[in-house]
């Protein structure tokens, strides 16, 4: 599975470094993003949910710590590395010590310097990608964690899924729509979790959130969130649930 990494710089000549270095790594399983601006960079990660940041710290319309500080805020645990000048890293050391960085790169720096970077921050993204799973559709992506994602359903007569999950900071089940998704796409982007299992032709449901199985006439499952009961059909679904359960 190839990794995306999105690279922050208003100059050029250092965006064509880090191509040319990424590149001359050797690794085939990495997608290089390019962005100029804090702007265009926080546009790019709400759509293609990168593994990887690199930001300079200097950008026309603000600051690569401003823009990385800001992302973190949604994915505390993406991995980030710094490229700028020796006194800049003085001043984010000094100003943001809890925060955790990956890496930083002076300029100019080496290949040798640059591969020791991104193969660290790659062993931590793929520690990450263990708990996570990325959907993509169109030119988006949504990315769901094992820790708070309950089910999904498919829309009747639509090529939409509603997807369910858990946000532990008001402690309430949301949901989000994707569109063009269908059931066998989103078990195909969680394949490699070995989490997500249908449960009816129409849903699908992460078995590390199964309490329980309600044997009633309508049948149901419960998730660990809340009150939800996830209607059950079939008997191949109900005979596979029994290895979760």
């Amino acid at each position: 599975m190839a990794y995306t990494i999105l690279a922050v710089d208003d100059i050029q000549s250092a965006l064509d470094t880090i191509e040319f270095y990424t590149k001359s790594s050797k690794r085939t399983d990495i997608q290089l993003l390019t962005a100029s601006t804090k702007a265009e960079g926080l546009e790019i990660y709400e759509k293609e949910a990168p593994d990887l940041i690199v930001a300079d710290h200097y950008l026309p319309d603000g600051t690569g710590l401003d823009m990385v500080l800001e992302i973190l805020k949604d994915n505390p645990d993406l991995p980030i590395i710094f490229q700028s000048t020796e006194r800049d890293f003085v001043f984010i050391q000094g100003t943001h010590r809890s925060t955790r960085f990956v890496d930083f790169l002076t300029k100019p720096f080496k290949q040798s310097d640059f591969d020791a970077a991104l193969n660290h921050a790659l062993k931590m993204a793929e520690k990450i990608r263990i708990g996570h799973f990325k959907v993509s559709q169109g030119k988006s992506s949504e990315i769901f964690e094992l820790n708070t994602f309950l089910y999904a359903e498919t829309i009747k007569g639509e090529s939409k899924l509603i997807a369910y999950y858990y946000q532990p900071h008001n402690k309430k089940v949301v949901s989000i729509q994707l569109d063009n998704m269908t059931i066998g796409k989103f078990l195909t982007a969680s394949e490699r979790t070995g989490a997500v299992i249908q449960c009816h032709k129409s849903y699908v449901v992460n078995k590390k959130m199964i309490l329980g199985y309600n044997n009633m006439v309508d049948g149901g499952i419960k998730l660990r969130y809340g009150d939800f009961q996830v209607p059950l059909g079939g008997r191949k679904f109900r005979e596979g649930l029994k290895n979760y359960i």
